[in-house]
């Protein structure tokens, strides 16, 4: 059960099916998440994506059990890439004790989150206003909010809502990808990756290859222009020690095409 900001036992009777916030339009706000990166959620919504926004505190019991469920949901729609944008914003916590959650709630290396403290979270909270944490509302391009609240949160049920708005699964990253005939197989190994990981590319025409990688937020943190290569298989060695645990996208382009992402998880 949600933990309530006040402890009136007419509040804590509240059925859990109430909207947790009043707004059915969404304000605006410029964040930055744990990581550094910046945030802004109009440009994301007038980029056509919904976006689903985990209302949470770093004290809270149920925020941290519903956590991995979110990163699921977050894997499942395309890891930001696609339809749906997912975003956590913490309510009064700092940088260190946003991402010691993180960790110790099975989410790590998933959607943006922003701290409380740091990031500009807790200004969205008060904005927002929620009654109970976490509260997860879903706003539609138009910035109208579809979802005052939606718990208790199950990804069966949670996956049937977005499929209703019209919201469709894919894999992380797989966006705008070309079907070209210089490349006919892609494989990494080992994945999950420790320190070092070899990307093997097969190609069926001479072509120039490029290889990058990003992170969850859509920063490059390796790109190598690797150039001309033959028909055959050739294997790349991507140095991973220095990435954080994460998950990561490798893109990898032909001729400039971008023409496979690889799904990379960093240990």
């Amino acid at each position: 059960m949600k933990k309530f900001f006040t402890l009136l036992f007419t509040v804590l009777a509240i059925n859990l099916s109430t909207a947790q916030i009043t707004l059915t339009e969404a304000v605006d706000f410029t964040v930055t998440d744990i990581h550094g990166v910046e945030h802004n959620l109009f440009e994301i919504l007038d980029g056509g994506q919904y976006v689903m926004i985990d209302l949470f505190a770093y004290w809270c019991g149920p925020c941290c059990s519903t956590a991995p469920k979110i990163k699921q949901t977050y894997e499942d729609y395309g890891c930001n890439t696609g339809d749906l944008f997912v975003i956590g914003m913490e309510a009064d916590g700092t940088t260190a004790q946003t991402e010691e959650f993180e960790t110790n709630c099975g989410s790590a290396g998933a959607q943006p989150v922003i701290s409380g403290l740091d990031g500009g979270g807790s200004e969205v909270v008060d904005a927002y206003g929620p009654a109970a944490f976490p509260t997860i509302i879903l706003i539609a391009p138009d910035r109208t909010i579809l979802e005052q609240d939606i718990w208790p949160y199950d990804n069966s049920n949670v996956d049937v809502m977005l499929e209703g708005y019209g919201l469709e699964k894919q894999e992380c990253g797989i966006v705008g990808v070309e079907e070209l005939s210089q490349i006919n197989a892609v494989q990494l190994s080992p994945n999950p990756v420790h320190e070092v990981a070899m990307l093997n590319v097969e190609l069926a025409e001479t072509a120039d290859l490029d290889i990058e990688i990003f992170n969850i937020t859509g920063q490059t943190v390796y790109q190598n222009f690797v150039g001309q290569k033959t028909v055959g298989n050739h294997q790349l060695e991507l140095p991973t020690t220095n990435l954080a645990t994460g998950t990561y996208l490798i893109k990898i382009s032909v001729d400039g095409v971008l023409a496979e992402t690889v799904k990379m998880n960093k240990l």
